[in-house]
C-alpha cells in the first residue's frame, strides 16, 4: 500500500520509480543529515527559596549534533510566559554550551513559567539561513523561608 503511494507520488513529480525511490532516498538522507538534533536542558532547580533582592538563576545547556549550526550566531534567551518577554542570555565563561540569566520575580509571586529560545543561523545554499528552537515549558517555584 504504502509503495503503491509513493509510485504515485513520483509518478505524479515526473520520476520513475526506480529513479525516484533513489533520488528520494538521498534528498531525505541529506536534510535528516542537515536537520540534527537539538536539545536544551534546564540547570535551574524546580524550587528555589525566596531571595532578599528578588532575582533568580535560569540556566540552560544547549546542543546540537548538526553541522550546519553556525556557533558564532547563537543567541539564547528565557521567555517568560504570560508576559512573552524575551529575555537574553549570556554564555557561561569556560563552560561550553551552558548559557544564564539573572530573572526578576515580584514578591508576591510564587511561581514563574518559562522557556528557552535559542535562535542561529545555518549554513544553507546560496547563503545561510535563520532558525530557531523553543525548549518544552519550565516551572520555577519560589519557597518562603
Amino acid at each position: 500500500m504504502a509503495s503503491l503511494q509513493i509510485a504515485q507520488v513520483l509518478q505524479a513529480w515526473g520520476m520513475t520509480t526506480t529513479i525516484g525511490v533513489r533520488t528520494l532516498a538521498k534528498w531525505c538522507a541529506l536534510a535528516l543529515l542537515c536537520a540534527g538534533c537539538s536539545t536544551v536542558t534546564s540547570l535551574t532547580p524546580g524550587k528555589q527559596p525566596r531571595s532578599k533582592n528578588g532575582f533568580y538563576l535560569l540556566e540552560a545547556d544547549w546542543k546540537t549534533d548538526s553541522a550546519t549550526v553556525i556557533d558564532s550566531t547563537l543567541k539564547a534567551y528565557v521567555l517568560v510566559e504570560g508576559d512573552q518577554t524575551l529575555i537574553p542570555m549570556e554564555r557561561v565563561p569556560i563552560v561550553l554550551d551552558r548559557w544564564q540569566v539573572y530573572v526578576p520575580i515580584p514578591a508576591d509571586q510564587k511561581t514563574l513559567r518559562y522557556r528557552f529560545k535559542f535562535d542561529y543561523m545555518y549554513s544553507a545554499t546560496p547563503k545561510p539561513k535563520p532558525n530557531s528552537f523553543l525548549s518544552p515549558e519550565h516551572e520555577l517555584t519560589i519557597v518562603d523561608r
